[in-house]
């Protein structure tokens, strides 16, 4: 009777088997049919190896209050279900004193949480524990318990867990391709519909996100967040961005995968998206502290990022498009083309309302970089002047010339000349800040004046060159400058040096020679009386000095000059020749 019982146990383990793809309730069902046949058993767990974690966790189980014997996750060689796992080989342990040897290694929590599991403290006076091996790998242990003072397991009985433990097994296995390949199916499904429907990268994000079930952002290569899949993992994005910078701009560098521990509860998965071998961005997947990526939820990112490289891709070709039109514009208006620059306008620029214009000319610092690595600094950097338009309320004309961008900003009339110079200032300086963090270009920049009609261009590029030009003499130093900070200066640029130096010597040569051997300040008393409008008092508080002092330095400034007093044409010459000098020097100093 008894093995017709064993033998029905088993007929009714392989119809489970067929009956569901549900590995969950297979396995409920099996160690059902265990406790029926083996003699003696009052209670049975299968535990099942996870490797993120590296423990044993019960899966399913008979006898016990699964409430608390979930929470259970044993030491590869704790207690006699770790010991089996370790060892790959049936155990039995026949006598209450095997029972307690073989689980007196449990941690005091697993201790605690089998007592509450079980009702009680008990050891059981019999156990066997077989384990499920797949290719001479363990992927878990089924063990089953007796706490009958009669009862002591047999061979016999290990033999037919055995049985049991090589049907959950099947029971896992079909169960886990039936899911690799249901889920495959599913990804491929999902991944064709966003690539062939031409989805934005928002919904790519959403779609990916969905399928590896994980939170997922994108970064574009100038660390802007380009899409997110949740506002919990935009908000955990903000704070990557705010607490570690440093770190995303080396994440954006790495040509490899990586992944960064942000805090104890969440990792993060970073994946680079290229173009042409070189970074446009990155994919970033949010997982728990302790969890993996398996190789579907890998093979679904690979696939993504080939996605998400083409239309990142194909955004930046649509602004190239735009970016090289409107440069053909700007260039017909500098070769004095203004009908067709102007009809142009009309018909494809929306432009409405009376517009003032401005231009900009944009040098970038010569690099002693091997071409290959200039190009491509080149290239991102005309990607960053695509991104800071993208982000400006000025309609712009741009057009690249060599090292040279020059810029025609089309405004409201209504907006003040003030308000124009410090909008532009602030929209070069975060394209200056961006490309110093990225180690591009360095450059200058030169605005001209505004105008109202496109005919008078000229008078605004000439001012723009101009600066580029004055910011050159000052060694750098300064990367901005507009025509209305360049002041006199415009009308020195373009004359001979040795002529504005002969100016100099006839003017004001006694005293620079004078300073010079006597190790005095005589100029710069003499420029700051002239700006203090002959007031002798703030002279002297500009000096530091006592009335007296500046009274007794200015007679002496006279006699050097050879003049028993100054006059307004006198005052007039001395202030331009200081101011001549004072250039000179500046520029002497930048090609020293």
């Amino acid at each position: 009777m008894k093995s017709e019982d064993q033998l029905m146990s088993l007929i009714n383990a392989a119809q489970v088997l067929t009956s569901t793809l549900d590995v969950n309730k297979v396995l409920e069902l099996l160690i059902t049919e265990i406790m029926n046949v083996v003699d003696g058993a009052d209670a049975g767990v299968l535990f099942i190896y996870e490797s993120d974690i590296n423990k044993l966790v019960p899966k399913s189980a008979v006898g016990f209050n699964m409430n608390f014997l979930q929470m259970i996750q044993l030491e590869l060689d704790e207690g006699m279900s770790g010991k089996t796992f370790t060892s790959k080989t049936p155990n039995i342990f026949t006598i209450k004193q095997d029972t307690e040897i073989g689980m007196a290694n449990l941690f005091k929590k697993n201790q605690f949480l089998y007592q509450q599991a079980l009702g009680e403290m008990l050891y059981p006076t019999s156990t066997i524990s077989a384990p499920l091996l797949s290719k001479n790998k363990c992927i878990g242990v089924l063990t089953i318990d007796s706490y009958s003072e009669n009862v002591h397991f047999t061979n016999t009985d290990l033999k037919l867990l055995e049985i049991f433990a090589s049907q959950a097994l099947i029971a896992i296995e079909n169960a886990t391709l039936f899911s690799i390949n249901k889920r495959s199916n599913k990804i491929h499904n999902k991944l064709a519909e966003v690539s062939l429907n031409r989805k934005g990268i928002k919904d790519i994000t959403s779609a990916l996100s969905s399928i590896i079930n994980k939170k997922v952002a994108i970064f574009n290569e100038f660390l802007d967040l380009a899409a997110y899949s949740s506002i919990e993992c935009k908000n955990i994005t903000k704070s990557l961005m705010f607490n570690s910078y440093d770190l995303l701009k080396e994440i954006i560098k790495r040509d490899y995968i990586s992944h960064e521990i942000i805090n104890e509860k969440t990792k993060v998965y970073c994946f680079p998206i290229k173009h042409d071998k070189l970074n446009i961005g990155v994919l970033m997947v949010f997982t728990e502290e302790n969890s993996k990526l398996d190789s579907l939820d890998q093979a679904a990112i690979d696939q993504t990022i080939i996605i998400f490289a083409m239309e990142m891709t194909k955004h930046q070709d649509l602004l190239s498009h735009d970016f090289n039109y409107e440069s053909y514009l700007l260039e017909q208006l500098l070769d004095n083309k203004f009908k067709e620059f102007n009809i142009a306008i009309q018909n494809h620029i929306q432009i409405q309302g009376e517009v003032q214009y401005i231009f900009v000319n944009l040098e970038l610092i010569v690099q002693l970089d091997p071409f290959p690595i200039l190009d491509q600094k080149k290239n991102q950097f005309r990607r960053l002047i695509y991104r800071a338009l993208n982000q400006l309320r000025f309609k712009t004309f741009v057009l690249e010339q060599n090292l040279t961008f020059k810029f025609l900003f089309v405004l409201d009339n209504y907006i003040s000349e003030k308000d124009v110079f410090e909008e532009i200032e602030k929209f070069f300086e975060r394209i200056l800040n961006k490309s110093k963090e990225l180690n591009n270009f360095e450059f200058s920049v030169g605005v001209g004046r505004l105008f109202h009609q496109s005919i008078n261009i000229q008078s605004s590029i000439r001012d723009a060159k101009r600066c580029v030009e004055y910011l050159k003499t000052q060694n750098y130093n300064n990367w901005f400058c507009s025509y209305r900070e360049l002041g006199a200066h415009r009308l020195l640029l373009n004359q001979n040096t040795e002529e504005l130096m002969d100016y100099v010597n006839d003017i004001l040569g006694k005293l620079i020679t004078y300073d010079s051997e006597h190790k005095t300040m005589l100029t710069k008393t003499l420029k700051a009386y002239i700006e203090s409008k002959y007031n002798m008092k703030i002279a002297a508080q500009k000096c530091f000095v006592h009335v007296n002092t500046m009274k007794y330095r200015m007679k002496v400034i006279k006699k050097i000059l050879n003049k028993t007093t100054l006059k307004g044409k006198d005052y007039f010459n001395l202030q331009l020749a200081i101011f001549i000098f004072e250039y000179l020097n500046e520029s002497d100093q930048t090609l020293k």
